[in-house]
């Protein structure tokens, strides 16, 4: 399996209320899980984490998951997820008004297996332009980067075009202690103002989609505010002389080539 965007995850029993820890539909029977990461969930968006949805459709995979340590992780390619809003009402039986969760589906299990650890996602992404945000007095702030659309392949999920690295205590989605923004290298430096027209990679954690306890910001948005979120040393700028090199030397192989067919380079 290619590392690229390739997420994993361990598999936790979901908090459903009075709902089972299976879902089905004709029938398919699926099972549920909250994705974690070691310390961390996998995958917020907006304002929850989404339950993972697990057609039971493949004897081997399904063993695996039932004879599971807690500290097992499984990976699957982000194209192989699809998003469903609202795909289970977890106040059924204990409240009249409804709360709901959103889901992702395993669309091939045969693309879900076992693997060793965290795995860290890559992303490369263009900048086409900066500014800060919300600045506040005891400092805190928050800097968007707007950027080509980046489709990270899950199904119902738009593209991301904003990245929100947000500097201020860390909260929602944090389930141990998270080192704050605030306290990295990006903090009032020059390192995201002069990123506008530039190329970039990091390695993601945590997905944050939109901005916690916020509308301000839709799903297209990526927010990072912690240690949690993104490998820090792994933000690094994509030269383009490397691009311009390649060019180079085409151009030098294709006059070598007509030199070798007889041809004249120079005017007669």
């Amino acid at each position: 399996m290619s590392a690229k965007n390739i997420v994993s995850f361990r598999l936790i029993i979901p908090l459903l209320g009075k709902k089972p820890d299976f879902y089905t539909e004709g029938s398919v029977k699926y099972l549920l899980f909250q994705p974690l990461r070691k310390n961390s969930y996998l995958i917020i968006i907006g304002n929850q984490a989404p339950i993972l949805i697990v057609p039971d459709n493949n004897p081997q995979l399904i063993k695996q998951i039932r004879n599971r340590k807690n500290d097992d992780f499984f990976s699957t390619p982000l194209s192989n997820l699809k998003f469903k809003p609202n795909f289970i009402n977890i106040a059924e039986g204990l409240s009249k008004n409804p709360w709901y969760l959103d889901g992702l589906l395993v669309k091939d299990t045969n693309q879900l297996e076992k693997t060793e650890g965290e795995i860290d996602t890559p992303i490369t992404f263009k900048v086409i332009s900066q500014h800060k945000i919300d600045i506040r007095k005891n400092g805190d702030y928050k800097h968007l980067l707007k950027i080509e659309p980046l489709d990270l392949g899950i199904e119902g999920m738009p593209p991301i075009t904003q990245l929100l690295f947000c500097f201020f205590e860390p909260h929602g989605g944090a389930i141990s202690e998270a080192k704050e923004l605030k306290e990295s290298k990006f903090y009032n430096s020059n390192i995201l103002t002069e990123t506008a027209g530039k190329t970039f990679t990091m390695n993601i954690k945590k997905w944050g989609f939109g901005l916690w306890n916020s509308n301000e910001f839709g799903y297209d948005t990526l927010s990072l505010g912690s240690n949690k979120s993104f490998d820090w040393d792994s933000f690094q700028e994509i030269k383009e002389q490397n691009s311009a090199e390649n060019k180079t030397q085409a151009g030098k192989e294709n006059n070598e080539t007509r030199r070798n067919k007889g041809l004249s380079l120079t005017p007669k």
